[in-house]
């Protein structure tokens, strides 16, 4: 009984993995996602995702083209944790590296300072991702 215990307790602190049978994502030319192997495509170079990684990229691809505020991040990829901004900030730090070519001038995801970060770039129509409600992640 004590093992099941703590299993449950265990399972619990995991993320769900829904956002791991999406197919291959394509963006735009540049960029694939390949969510179910936590890897994406950039300018022809493949590179490896660690899963954090993989969902903080999903929770934002899902809000394309709005704002996600830090809270709603932290929430959703550390859900049973207490994590510091500071701790999102590495992640997205890290992300962004492989990412952007140049992380001075980020083509795909935008730091609004003090609130959150914006996947600019919208998904095309034809990527089977089911986009979150409007009114999640944003004060508007």
């Amino acid at each position: 009984r004590e093992l099941e215990a703590r299993i449950q307790v265990v399972l619990a602190r995991m993320p769900s993995l829904d956002y791991a049978s999406e197919p291959v994502i394509e963006i735009d030319n540049n960029l694939n996602i390949d969510f179910a192997h936590n890897r994406i495509t950039l300018g022809g170079k493949a590179m490896g995702l660690t899963p954090t990684e993989s969902i903080l990229l999903h929770v934002l691809l899902r809000n394309a083209g709005r704002v996600v505020e830090n809270r709603m991040l932290i929430a959703r990829v550390w859900p049973n944790e207490d994590v510091y901004e500071d701790t999102l900030r590495v992640h997205m730090h890290r992300l962004r590296r492989k990412l952007e070519a140049d992380s001075h001038h980020p083509h795909y995801i935008r730091t609004e300072r003090g609130i959150g970060y914006m996947f600019t770039v919208r998904p095309p129509e034809s990527a089977n991702i089911a986009m979150e409600n409007e009114d999640e992640g944003s004060n508007d």
